[in-house]
Formats: C-alpha cells, sequence, structure tokens
C-alpha cells in the first residue's frame, strides 16, 4: 500500500478563535485532505469576525492589492515551488484529470491571474478604477465611488480545478471579504491559494475563510447566506436553484448554473492546408478537463463545402481525439457518467439506422465519440461530455437559429474558426441569438481576463455604486465655514 499523506487545507484567519470541525476527504491510499468545517454556532463566530475586520482591506491600496496576488501567482507557476508541486502531485488525484492536463491546464489559468491582467479585469468594469479607492467626478456631474459589499460567499463547484480563483480573487480586487465553500470534488488549490496569499501580505489575513460544510446544512447555511452581502453560486442548475431559494431576497444572488457551448467552422477553415490545425483547436476544447467547464463544447457546427464531406471531418476529428487520448488520457468516469455515455451512444445509433446521413465514430475503450449528422432539426442532446461531441453541417449562418433558439437560455460560449470577412456578421448573428462569449477555436477552456461571464460584470456585482450628487457639492457650499 502506498504511502498516505496528510495535509491541512482551506483557509480559517489565525485571529479567529471561533470553535470549529475538521474534516478529512480521504483520496484513496495517498492522500487525506483536512479541511475546516463549519456548523451553525462558528460560522454565525467567523461571519461576524469578518464584518468586524472588514476595514483591514478597505485600507489596502487596489494596488497593494494586485501585488499581493501577482506576487503569490508568480509563486504558484514556478515549477519548483513546493505548494505549486503538491498541486502538481495532488490534483490529479483528486480530480482523476490526466496529469499534463493539470500542469497545463494550471499554468494556462494562472496566468490570467498576474498583474497585467489584473489591470485587464479592472478596466473591464471600472472606467475610472480610482472610484475603488473613493470618490470620483461622475459622467452626469457629481461624484461616484464603487463600495465594497462587506462580506461575499461563494459557493464553487469542483469540475474544473482552481475555478474558486475567479470569484475570490474578483471580490479581493475590489476589497470584499470572502467566504468560500469549496468542493468535494476539488477541495485543494483554492485553500492552498489563500494560505499564501494570506502569507504574502498579512493585512488581508483575515479578509477571507476557504472551509467546508455539507449541502443542505440548513442552519449553517441559514446563518451564512443570511449574514452575506452577496452570494455566488456555481453547479449544475439544480443545486444553484436550491441555493437560491435560501438566500434572503435582501441579499444579492449571482447564479452560475448550466451551460451550453458550441462550436463554428466556416468552410474555409476545412481546405486541405488549413483542416488539420482546424481540427487540433476543436479537440483541444473538447479533451481539456473532459467538457466539464461551461465554456466547453457540446456541438460543433460545419459551414459544408466542396473540399471536404461531413463524414470526413467527422473522420478525422476522431482521429485527433484519438491522438490526444493517448497523450492525455481521460479521468476514470463514475457509473452514472458512463451509464448517460452509454445511452447517448444509443441514442445515436438509432439515429444512424433511421437516416443514411449520420455516421458514429467510437473509440473502442469508450474514450471518446464523435457524431455527425445533416439535419440540425433533428439535434437533441448535443453531448455527454466527457469527450462526446455532435458533428453538425450547415449551408447558411441562420439555419442555427433554431436550434439557439430553444437553447438561449443557457447558451454561453462560442468557438469560432472563421475568415475575417465572415467574423462580425457571425458574431452579430450569434450575440442575438444569445451567445456571451466568442473566442477562437482552441481558447474555449481559456476566458481572457476581465470576461463577462454569462454576460455579467466580474467585480462591479461585489461593489455597490454610490452616487454624490451635484445638489450636495452645491448646498455644501452654503453650509461651508470658509464662506463670507
Amino acid at each position: 500500500m502506498a504511502e498516505k499523506t496528510l495535509y491541512s487545507g482551506g483557509y480559517i484567519p489565525k485571529d479567529f478563535q471561533g470553535h470549529y470541525e475538521e474534516i478529512d476527504f480521504d483520496f484513496g491510499d495517498k492522500l487525506t485532505l483536512r479541511l475546516p468545517r463549519l456548523n451553525k454556532e462558528s460560522s454565525r463566530e467567523l461571519m461576524t469576525f469578518l464584518k468586524a475586520r472588514h476595514g483591514q482591506i478597505q485600507n489596502l491600496s487596489v494596488a497593494k492589492i494586485i501585488e499581493a496576488v501577482d506576487k503569490t501567482i508568480k509563486q504558484l507557476l514556478d515549477k519548483e515551488h513546493p505548494l505549486r508541486r503538491l498541486a502538481q502531485q495532488w490534483l490529479p488525484v483528486i480530480t482523476g484529470y490526466d496529469e499534463e492536463v493539470i500542469r497545463l491546464g494550471l499554468t494556462r489559468y494562472l496566468k490570467r491571474f498576474e498583474a497585467h491582467q489584473l489591470h485587464r479585469f479592472l478596466s473591464a468594469d471600472f472606467a475610472d478604477p480610482a472610484v475603488l479607492e473613493g470618490f470620483r467626478p461622475g459622467v452626469s456631474g457629481g461624484y461616484v465611488k464603487a463600495q465594497a459589499m462587506p462580506v461575499s460567499c461563494h459557493i464553487w463547484a469542483g469540475n474544473v480545478p482552481a475555478l474558486g480563483l475567479w470569484s475570490f480573487i474578483s471580490a479581493c480586487l475590489v476589497k470584499s471579504s470572502s467566504i468560500g465553500k469549496v468542493s468535494a470534488a476539488e477541495p485543494l488549490m483554492t485553500g492552498l491559494f489563500a494560505r499564501l496569499l494570506a502569507e504574502n501580505e498579512p493585512a488581508l489575513a483575515n479578509a477571507f475563510a476557504v472551509v467546508y460544510w455539507q449541502g443542505g446544512e440548513e442552519e449553517t447555511e441559514k446563518t451564512i447566506y443570511g449574514m452575506a452581502d452577496v452570494v455566488a453560486a456555481y453547479g449544475n442548475n439544480e443545486t444553484v436553484e436550491k441555493i437560491r431559494q435560501k438566500v434572503p431576497i435582501t441579499t444579492r444572488f449571482l447564479p452560475y448554473g448550466h451551460k451550453l457551448s458550441l462550436s463554428v467552422i466556416a468552410g474555409e477553415a476545412l481546405d486541405h492546408v488549413k483542416i488539420g490545425d482546424t481540427l487540433r483547436r476543436a479537440a483541444k476544447d473538447i479533451v481539456f478537463y473532459d467538457q466539464q467547464g461551461c465554456y466547453s463544447p457540446q456541438v460543433i457546427f460545419v459551414e459544408e463545402n466542396d473540399a471536404i464531406s461531413l463524414r470526413e471531418v467527422g473522420s478525422m476529428l476522431a482521429q485527433q481525439l484519438a491522438r490526444d487520448e493517448k497523450r492525455y488520457g481521460r479521468r476514470q468516469l463514475s457509473f452514472g457518467e458512463e451509464s448517460s455515455q452509454r445511452q447517448w451512444i444509443g441514442q445515436c445509433e438509432i439515429e444512424m439506422m433511421e437516416r443514411d446521413e449520420s455516421e458514429l465514430f467510437v473509440s473502442r475503450e469508450g474514450a471518446w465519440a464523435v457524431f455527425c449528422q445533416k439535419d440540425i432539426g433533428r439535434l437533441g442532446v448535443p453531448g455527454t461530455l466527457n469527450r462526446t461531441i455532435s458533428v453538425v453541417s450547415f449551408k447558411n449562418i441562420e439555419e442555427l437559429s433554431d436550434f439557439l433558439q430553444k437553447m438561449r437560455k443557457i447558451l454561453q460560449t462560442a468557438g469560432l474558426a472563421v475568415p475575417t470577412e465572415k467574423l462580425f456578421a457571425w458574431s452579430e448573428f450569434l450575440a442575438n441569438e444569445g451567445i456571451s462569449r466568442i473566442c477562437g477555436l482552441g481558447e474555449m477552456t481559456l476566458p481572457q481576463a476581465g470576461w463577462h461571464h454569462d454576460g455579467r460584470h466580474s467585480l462591479m456585482d461585489f461593489v455597490q455604486m454610490v452616487d454624490l450628487e451635484y445638489s450636495a457639492e452645491q448646498q455644501g457650499v452654503l453650509y461651508s465655514t470658509t464662506t463670507d
């Protein structure tokens, strides 16, 4: 039996003297991760603690916070840093993802939080980021300030490693204290980051906590949601809806539930010169984290052209997935995931028997599956994640409209392989149909810094804008002691 490693994860401020339990997550015979676990009493004490010390982060400049986050990120990008080595060693064990996928994915993701990228975050949401430091002249007269919500609560999903860093760092940038609940599926990375950040900037040490409690613990959740100023929830729609029902109407709620993303490939990207690169990019979006992110594609729409048939596109994509499987092995699926995949493949086989223009390519080991079809009107469930994908042909981009309208409420990202001549027209069409993010093919799993998650602001949801109107300034002159 392999030697067991015990690691204490999460983060609780050292100055917090409340009583809380610790819970162990046992990952096979290799790792036990110990996390702070809240109950009704300790959750109330911790929320009171964070609110009382919110002034400590408020007194920090945004520049100082960026400096601290940047230093932490650079340490985690250093392959020799002990915490980076710890993450690379244990994230594959915890999540089941391939070691190389973790290494590459973690590096690409962390680079989104370096200092120059954090300035993009600020510029994306605030025309004048100085509003986070005090009142600034408003465009319509008077002054305006962005006042941080005292304590934000984050309920993180664990489908993608380090997913929690996005909202955690966003809240820090605007000086909102945070309490974050990690997922049992990935309880390591955000707590590791929080510990290192607190070491790098002691003034932040009392500004956040990364903890765990069992979902459905009514009293704990009632206490935390009732005392938080903002609640951001990530997960499937059922989970997010349950949280919504527990959040008071007076508390700002930010839901991030199930989404559907897709790729669109123009005929110009499929000629004999470009098709190899195009399909490598398409496969990359499918392979990284096995389509578990909301931005991963579940269907690829391919423009019909004379250079290559739909069947050939599907066959070449299948070959690329087979090559990628040798380099980036898919994680082991749960019983439910395997059952869902078998059911989807069975539905595709039935479709093939009913329509001659359909084609199914399946890995012998079941590691991936590609289903090609020409009739968009018969497109049902595009895929069941875990490297299953539908490839559907179209003649005119407008043919996608009926499908997109059916899915409008859950649409998110579109990855495009499109010439400049079509780029803006197709982007306008997709935006009108409900797509909120458009990127290049192969970049779907890596949103750029400052992107608007599900069409929302990353930072502004954690602040309250305060208007100091011109009338107050004007009347202030009447009462000034310097007035004659």
